[in-house]
């Protein structure tokens, strides 16, 4: 009895004792934790365990990121719709081959014959009308069934990732499918260099950007300084070889292109890039139109849902998310897809793609027919109307599920990389791994 007294007077003594605990002694407790979690995160083994990893999922990110999201995507958008048509050229010219190669050969020892052929191709170099032979009919029958199958089985490039990667890799192996890649870094880098000396507002937590205006007119600013570039980066994707010079195999000169350029000049914007500017602004004007739509959105979402029910809040948190996801597919997508279908068209004429490819879109951008007046000009390049115009639903749908498939592709490497990070911080921080919970609540109430 007197041993359990005893033991009922110390429990009650810790009990008291570790209530009385002053905030200074928590404090301290605190901040020891604290000391010991940064060392064991800043020890050298631990530092390169994580840069190490940090570097592994940047590359292997960029890796997957660039031949999905930009060489796939602007092939998708400059790949002409109608494959039959890009074949017919070809059909036609091999069916004439063989049917010459075929008289010939059918009729070899007939000098009357072959003189007649030789003939018939000197009137037609000298324009005047061929003359006319006659075919086997079985051997024109399956010329046109093998020419009906050859159409019946061709396909877009672009139909979809796997036939894309195919496509691409049967062009020039696996660095075709990383084509235009040291552009695109050296763009992307100045950009981001323009973008950040320009940006002058007021940062919050986090790099937080208060002032959405100035974040816009600094990016745009940083885009009409280097769409030169960007043209470049394009054309370096889409085209199979450079240009030699700017006049086309026919005579004519080419619109201009920063291909055709020597030197510095090529990044520096000229009279050939006077097509570039609308549809640069136009990019911009949707990306600002949509944020402040979703931003606006968000603040009516938070206002509504206040003293109301849960699921009234739940409907009024996903308003924003649908008001971002609809001016982004409907605004942001087409401008997008017309500014690459715009830099395309200005490809010179001596340049070949890697796709098939018309540089007019089916006459949807024609700047060498008949000239627009001031309004119809601004109208067509400025204007989602215009953008729309210029796309074309059956390329905006194969682009939208491509660009699906690489938000996919990115969240589950984002998800990989979570998941590995976790993993390394329980194995660095052992047996103070349970305690950082307690460190970032009681952070989080200091603050």
């Amino acid at each position: 009895m007197h041993d359990s007294l005893a033991s009922h007077l110390v429990r009650r003594g810790i009990q008291a004792a570790t209530a009385r605990q002053t905030p200074q002694s928590a404090d301290a407790d605190i901040q020891q934790l604290a000391t010991e979690i940064q060392s064991r995160l800043l020890s050298p083994v631990s530092l390169a365990v994580l840069i190490t990893t940090t570097i592994i999922f940047l590359v292997g990110y960029t890796l997957v990121e660039y031949p999905l999201r930009f060489v796939i995507v602007d092939l998708a958008v400059v790949e002409h719709t109608t494959p039959t048509t890009a074949t017919e050229t070809s059909d036609e010219s091999e069916r004439n081959g063989l049917l010459e190669s075929d008289f010939e050969h059918d009729n070899k020892g007939d000098d009357g014959v072959v003189a007649d052929v030789e003939e018939c191709k000197s009137e037609q170099m000298k324009g005047q009308p061929q003359r006319r032979f006659h075919v086997d009919s079985a051997s024109s029958s399956s010329s046109s069934s093998s020419s009906s199958s050859s159409s019946s089985s061709s396909t877009l490039a672009t139909q979809n990732i796997g036939t894309a990667i195919a496509h691409l890799r049967s062009r020039g192996g696996f660095r075709s499918l990383y084509r235009g890649f040291k552009m695109g870094m050296a763009y992307s880098a100045i950009a981001t260099v323009l973008d950040e000396m320009m940006d002058s507002s007021p940062r919050g937590p986090y790099g937080m950007n208060y002032s959405l205006a100035n974040w816009w007119i600094a990016g745009t600013v940083t885009s009409l300084a280097l769409f030169g570039l960007h043209c470049q980066w394009t054309h370096a994707i889409i085209r199979t070889s450079s240009a030699s010079n700017t006049t086309s195999a026919s005579g004519q000169k080419s619109l201009g292109s920063p291909a055709t350029k020597k030197g510095w000049t090529r990044f520096v914007p000229g009279v050939w890039s006077r097509h570039l500017i609308l549809p640069n602004l136009r990019v911009h004007i949707a990306v600002f139109i949509s944020m402040n739509a979703t931003l606006v959105a968000a603040m009516f979402s938070v206002r509504m849902s206040k003293d109301l029910g849960i699921i009234v809040a739940i409907c009024m948190a996903l308003v924003p998310i649908l008001v971002g996801l609809s001016t982004s597919l409907f605004a942001v997508f087409p401008a997008i897809i017309a500014l690459v279908r715009v830099e395309a068209s200005l490809l010179p004429e001596s340049d070949e793609a890697v796709v098939p490819f018309d540089r007019t879109f089916g006459g949807r951008i024609d700047y060498s027919g008949r000239r627009l007046s001031s309004c119809q000009y601004v109208l067509r390049n400025l204007t989602t109307y215009g953008a729309w115009r210029q796309v074309g639903w059956e390329t905006y749908a194969r682009v939208v599920a491509i660009y699906v498939k690489f938000v996919l592709v990115s969240l589950v490497i984002c998800l990989f990389a979570s998941l590995v990070y976790v993993l390394e911080f329980y194995a660095i921080l052992g047996k103070y791994a349970p305690a950082l919970g307690d460190l970032v609540q009681a952070y989080r109430q200091q603050t």
